[in-house]
């Protein structure tokens, strides 16, 4: 079964029925794409500022939270779901942060979940459908630090000095790299309250061991659990600091980012894990560490940001290119032509591996126009 699926199934079991478990891990990390931040006002020195899951158990309530999902049907059949069920209908959602920057390239979002009678959970949300929030997961190929990176830790920080008890953190995607950013930069103070990190899918750093330290990586790695699907293609992207487990998903390739598709035994409410990854998740892996590598970090960072003008500038957005996918193309290439041949060659010269792996292991087929070979 799914994660849909484990809701039904066992929606109805509080947590005093049936302990926190790695699927509830998988249901606040997916919620962290809720945008909390309409209904809730952002106040560092307030976490008791809160609306409950409760108050969105209809549709028609939860279409606005969910209007920039990539999945809004799914999202909102998901929240419905989770504001019926006796397991997390009074789950409470607080001290939410937001902050978001072309001219500082920062998607950045933040929360936390109260569970009567269990230990909260930090959520750090991964990347939403804006053009800024790509442009950031670029940054991650050339940049040690980036700004949402410092905001988790300032996030984590803030929250442990006005709560006293210990806390979870989890995060999907971006979201799992901030989560373990925070893991190796917080305080001591910090850690001792911490219980675990979930990183689910989460990529990895550009050069781990010149942002922390390697005693620190082994130290506290233990504290974090790391989760892949078989053919993950984010996960595995730059160099890790951890072990991690690999699940089973009921989807393929870049379907199986979405944790929604991640297999859950409907017997044992665990996660269905797998022994091996996949060749494709192996060999994209192997082709975008070799393109970070051979490509230096300046023209990555200008290429990317020409890329981003090709689509329409920050203000077209990731909904906005797949309803149109051959407008998009013609856009792009139309762009792409006006650009002096120094350009055209910047760009071409650094994507031109990326574009390759892109299309020879996740898109098995020739586009018509630019020719990256």
């Amino acid at each position: 079964m799914n994660l849909l699926n484990f809701i039904k199934t066992y929606g109805n079991k509080r947590f005093s029925q049936l302990p926190f478990c790695d699927a509830d891990a998988l249901v606040f990390s997916r919620l962290s794409y809720i945008n909390w931040e309409m209904t809730i006002d952002g106040d560092d020195n307030d976490t008791h500022k809160v609306v409950k899951i409760r108050d969105f158990a209809s549709p028609k309530l939860s279409e606005k939270l969910t209007l920039s999902d990539l999945n809004q049907k799914q999202a909102m059949s998901f929240l419905v779901a989770l504001a019926n069920s006796n397991r997390y209908k009074h789950v409470r959602v607080g001290y939410v942060k937001k902050e978001f920057s072309k001219e500082n390239t920062i998607q950045y979002c933040a929360m936390t979940f109260f569970l009567k009678n269990e230990e909260p959970i930090i959520a750090f949300r991964g990347t939403d459908t804006s053009l800024v929030g790509w442009k950031e997961d670029l940054c991650l190929a050339f940049k040690n630090t980036l700004p949402s990176q410092l905001s988790a830790l300032n996030y984590v920080e803030k929250f442990a000095s006005l709560y006293d008890g210990k806390f979870k953190i989890v995060g999907h995607s971006k979201g799992g790299n901030l989560a373990a950013y925070a893991l190796y930069t917080m305080s001591d103070e910090t850690y001792e309250k911490l219980s675990i990190v979930y990183n689910l899918d989460g990529p990895g750093f550009l050069n781990p061991d010149s942002i922390f330290s390697k005693q620190r990586i082994l130290d506290r790695s233990r504290t974090m659990k790391k989760i892949i699907p078989v053919e993950s293609l984010v996960g595995i992207l730059l160099k890790q600091t951890s072990d991690y487990e690999v699940v089973e998903s009921s989807k393929f390739l870049v379907s199986q980012h979405n944790i929604i598709n991640w297999k859950i035994d409907n017997k044992t409410h665990e996660l269905k894990i797998s022994k091996k990854r996949s060749i494709v998740s192996k060999t994209f892996e192997e082709s975008t560490s070799k393109w970070v590598d051979s490509t230096s970090p300046e023209d990555i960072d200008i290429s990317s940001s020409y890329i981003i003008e090709f689509l329409g500038g920050y203000e077209n957005n990731v909904l906005k290119i797949l309803s149109d996918l051959p407008g998009t193309y013609r856009e792009f290439s139309n762009r792409y032509k006006k650009e002096p041949p120094e350009i055209q060659a910047l760009v071409k010269r650094t994507f031109l591996g990326l574009l390759i792996t892109i299309r020879d292991v996740v898109f098995p087929v020739k586009m018509p126009g630019i020719k990256i070979k």
